[in-house]
């Protein structure tokens, strides 16, 4: 399992990752509360921790990583609704690509067994510390 700390918005989050420098993993919603979305969270995460794998979710078909149809170059996708066993392989995924160099993805395109996977908040830090909550 994984030890998850959730953050209310992208401020918070940026706050949690200074606090938690083991954080594997950042997992964020495109679109979040608090005046940061998720691209942007990112973006800052990644100027501090340029090595910080990113796993965005999104139930929205434009967002801020998806252009012309197509998921940016370098990101992972999560769509909404999803599978927890969606959710654990995504995670599995990043962690594993982030010593190893990641493809852009999308992953999550079936209709049944699916979660809404959270309220748009982030959570900032994945560690194989504990079980998830």
């Amino acid at each position: 399992g994984y030890l998850v700390v959730e953050a209310s918005d992208g401020r918070r989050a940026l706050e949690l990752l200074e606090r938690h420098p083991e954080a594997r993993l950042l997992l964020t919603d495109i679109v979040m509360p608090g005046g940061l979305n998720g691209r942007q969270l990112a973006d800052a995460a990644r100027a501090r921790r340029p090595d910080l794998p990113v796993l965005f979710t999104s139930g929205y078909a434009e967002h801020a990583v998806v252009h012309h149809g197509r998921v940016d170059p370098g990101v992972r996708l999560l769509t909404k609704p999803y599978r927890r066993s969606e959710l654990a392989q995504a995670v599995h995924e990043a962690l594993a690509d982030r010593s190893a160099g990641a493809d852009a993805r999308a992953i999550g395109d079936g209709d049944d067994d699916r979660t809404e996977g959270g309220d748009g908040g982030a959570s900032p830090s994945a560690s194989d510390r504990g079980p998830v909550g």
